[in-house]
């Protein structure tokens, strides 16, 4: 995965760096990303754990014409990624929730490893899918 990660990281956004830098919050910095065309993601899995902790840590998505675009959000330090498809989004957007989880101390992800990490926990939360899994 770290190698996925060092080939797809960008230089975020200049205007979005200076609104991450102004010590505005986390709040401001969602208003100012949803403005640039960045979608925060609010929950993650299948069961739709906090995806962040917002304010302070937010995940992004935007799709463009050449990628898809993955930004974090951790307490004003920004990271960006371009991945080339949207599975290849979702994989970065895994871990990278996953990391946070890990480092929050989430009791669903205790003695499991991002290699292990069971599909449940993996992907977008939404109706469609848990429709799709005859969870509704």
């Amino acid at each position: 995965m770290q190698a996925l990660l060092m080939e797809c990281s960008v230089e975020p956004d200049m205007r979005l760096k200076n609104e991450a830098g102004s010590g505005s919050g986390g709040y401001a910095f969602m208003r100012a990303a949803e403005g640039r065309g960045y979608h925060a993601i609010p929950s993650w899995g299948r069961d739709g754990y906090d995806a962040g902790a917002w304010s302070l840590v937010i995940f992004f998505e935007r799709v463009t014409d050449y990628a898809h675009l993955v930004l974090s959000y951790v307490e004003g330090d920004l990271s960006e990624y371009a991945a080339s498809d949207a599975a290849e989004a979702e994989a970065i957007l895994d871990f990278l929730i996953y990391s946070h989880w890990k480092s929050s101390g989430e009791p669903w992800v205790d003695n499991i490893t991002w290699e292990r990490l069971p599909e449940p926990l993996r992907g977008q939360y939404s109706v469609e899918r848990l429709r799709a899994e005859g969870r509704l």
